[in-house]
């Protein structure tokens, strides 16, 4: 039997209360990606030492023994973070090699990467960037990542007729730039952004290469190449009479 004088919790708080823990996250709930991101962000706010443990666990409302059912240690979390940076940023690239439209198609979607900022994520680049300034390892890994985006765009420079010094040059300087816009902490509007992109292209693929593929139809990259040399040093020699 109830005991009469024991007062009764009102239905309302105590559905209020099962709501409530209902909503907060457990360790059961939570998945290796919410770590995964959670890291991520403080990697990119506060840099490699905001990622702690136990931060990650006040971030995520959850004790830090949650953290133990997805990771073995804290090292094998940076790994992680290590990896997924890898698959974010430098994947993408690699992939618009195999588009099929040409060379300059290619160009474009790689400078679409930049833009949208959908796929490659810039923040986190950077934030990788300034851990490989404390991190030796992580130094050597941020290199072969940027010497393979740069083959990336190497490549493009080959396919549209460049030698191979030239193109390595070129490519250089097209990523340089990008690397350069992103450490000055430039912020533009999306709409200028894809206003200014046709003027970036034509001055990073060459105003003569570009003239040559667009206007006079050559048949063959190396021809381009050969008439868009002939057409700068005409420009130069203009310039200078």
């Amino acid at each position: 039997m109830a005991n009469p004088h024991r007062k009764s919790t009102p239905v309302s708080t105590v559905s209020k209360r099962v709501k409530q823990a209902s909503s907060k996250p457990t360790p059961e709930r939570l998945g290796a990606e919410d770590w995964i991101l959670a890291a991520q962000e403080e990697l990119i706010t506060h840099g490699v030492l905001g990622v702690k443990v136990d931060r990650l666990a006040r971030r995520l409302r959850v004790t830090r023994g949650g953290f133990y059912w997805h990771f073995r240690s804290h090292s094998h979390l940076l790994e992680v973070l290590l990896k997924r940076w890898v698959v974010t940023n430098t994947t993408p690239f690699i992939r618009v090699l195999e588009l099929e439209g040409g060379a300059q198609k290619k160009f474009q979607a790689v400078v679409n990467l930049w833009v949208s900022e959908t796929e490659y994520n810039p923040r986190l680049d950077s934030a990788v960037r300034e851990w490989a300034r404390v991190s030796p390892r992580v130094s050597r890994l941020m290199q072969r990542e940027d010497d393979a985006r740069v083959a990336v765009l190497q490549t493009i420079f080959r396919e549209l007729g460049y030698e191979a010094t030239d193109a390595l040059v070129r490519a250089r300087i097209a990523y340089f730039h990008q690397v350069g816009y992103y450490a000055m902490g430039i912020i533009e509007p999306i709409a200028k952004r894809r206003r200014l992109m046709p003027h970036y292209t034509r001055a990073l693929l060459g105003e003569g290469l570009r003239a040559t593929n667009e206007l006079r139809g050559f048949a063959t990259p190396q021809k381009a190449a050969n008439e868009a040399i002939r057409v700068q040093a005409a420009q130069s020699a203009k310039f200078r009479s």
